[in-house]
């Protein structure tokens, strides 16, 4: 099941509590395809129940596992398919109203950039100490 699981991001309990109240519940059939490659981000998910395939980067996301957090932050074209593989809750957040939470809170802030770090360090296979730094300031220049 290792293989299946690549880069996940998990988030606390408060935290997934935070973006379900910022943000709208959807309902995926099996097959239904959440995010097409190509297409800007306008939104943050958050797997409430179900599973979806990420097709491209690889990786099954399962519930409390967000998609689209690097892709929305830098505000990059999706980098693969996102496809429901069972009945799946997924709640959305608005990018807009994602950066507001987290500019209303910075312990949130710094998290969610810390995750962001560790899985952009875990792609490059880079685990430098000057990692976090890099990627804050790339961020913030971006």
């Amino acid at each position: 099941m290792r293989y299946l699981i690549s880069n996940p991001v998990f988030l606390r309990e408060y935290e997934e509590e935070m973006l379900r109240d910022i943000g709208c519940a959807t309902e995926y059939r099996k097959g239904e395809v959440i995010l097409s490659p190509e297409e800007v981000p306008k939104c943050l998910y958050l797997v409430e129940s179900g599973w979806v395939r990420i097709y491209g980067s690889g990786g099954l996301r399962i519930a409390g596992n967000i998609i689209g957090l690097e892709d929305l932050l830098c505000g990059v074209s999706i980098s693969g398919l996102a496809v429901a593989i069972r009945k799946t809750v997924v709640f959305s957040v608005k990018r807009e109203d994602f950066w507001e939470l987290l500019s209303l809170n910075p312990y949130f802030f710094n998290r969610v950039i810390g995750l962001f770090d560790c899985t952009n360090q875990k792609k490059a296979g880079w685990t430098g100490h000057y990692g976090p730094r890099l990627g804050r300031q790339a961020l913030l220049l971006s």
